[in-house]
């Protein structure tokens, strides 16, 4: 996503960890350094478990991911994180009712989130549960000072704790920058997916 975010998308075309749209991208910072002002103004940002009360702030960063992952993927529907399933699906996720959410509180205002969940793996494989990295945002001013690292580690440790033996997150093929991002946190290239439209017609008309 030129910002210095990056998207990973979560499309499965085989048995999904959780009910979930299968055109949702997320997104999550990569920028290198950033300066020791951001450093320290991150260190008085809290990470913590999302909260029902959270619900708007959720619903607004998630619009913000989608306005920068349609770069990436232009089928994504701009409209889905207001629907009844959009607001379903993170309303389960702050809860706690299905999968977990981990947010980034910057004083009066949510910086970044994760949510992700942790479910049986496809039957076919050799382990038994599986979590996966559903969304993941940093707001731009934000970005650069290790916050969407702090994220992604919060959820890694939650999921161990539920028996995960193994981390799932699925990247658009062009993300260079999230490809690397995951990569230096020990993700390696499992699976590819590949599409191909309708003939006669283009993704970026929709």
């Amino acid at each position: 996503m030129g910002s210095t975010a990056s998207t990973s998308r979560t499309a499965r075309q085989r048995p999904r960890l959780a009910a979930r749209d299968p055109g949702r991208v997320q997104s999550l910072e990569t920028r290198e350094g950033g300066s020791s002002k951001d450093w320290k103004a991150a260190k008085r940002v809290v990470v913590r478990p999302a909260a029902a009360a959270d619900l708007r702030e959720l619903l607004r960063l998630d619009e913000a991911l989608i306005a920068e992952d349609r770069r990436h993927d232009p089928t994504i529907d701009p409209a889905w994180t207001r629907s009844a399933g959009g607001r379903r699906f993170f309303r389960d996720r702050a809860t706690g009712r299905e999968g977990i959410g981990w947010v980034a509180e910057a004083g009066d205002h949510l910086a970044g989130y994760l949510v992700g969940c942790v479910g049986p793996a496809e039957d076919y494989r050799r382990v038994q549960k599986v979590a996966e990295i559903e969304c993941l945002y940093v707001e731009p001013r934000w970005r650069g000072a290790g916050i969407g690292a702090r994220l992604v580690r919060r959820f890694e440790r939650w999921a161990r704790r539920q028996g995960a033996e193994r981390m799932r997150v699925v990247v658009s093929a062009g993300n260079v920058r999230a490809i690397r991002f995951y990569q230096r946190g020990g993700y390696r290239l499992h699976d590819v997916v590949l599409e191909k439209p309708r003939r006669g017609r283009s993704d970026r008309a929709q």
